[in-house]
């Protein structure tokens, strides 16, 4: 299965974390899923724990730093918490991006 690479953000507060694009598995309101194991799970949410070689705890989250859940990059992907998952959210709404971390509303 190929993901469809789209271009990185323009500058901007949301974005200046990430330098390139996202590679981007369905859509962000119907991200990837994948069954390990016989569980099924987002495919965002397997890439860092297999990257990074730890499991995730019980109060742990994939944050997606390009603010896009369709995205398996691994450079925007990154494990942490629920708080720090809400204030890259609340990042986003500062900055005027839309639900999909994409487009400026001006």
């Amino acid at each position: 299965m190929s993901a469809k690479v789209k271009e990185p953000l323009p500058p901007s507060m949301s974005a200046s974390r990430t330098l390139e694009g996202c590679w981007e598995l369905k859509t962000h309101d119907k991200p990837q899923t994948i069954t390990i194991n016989g569980f099924p799970d987002y495919a965002y949410r397997f890439i860092p724990i297999i990257l990074n070689a730890e499991l995730m705890g019980e109060r742990e989250v994939v944050r997606h730093l390009c603010h896009n859940r369709a995205c398996v990059n691994p450079d925007h992907l990154v494990i942490g918490s629920y708080k720090q998952n809400t204030q890259d959210e609340a990042e986003r709404l500062y900055s005027g991006r839309d639900s999909k971390g994409k487009g400026q509303k001006v």
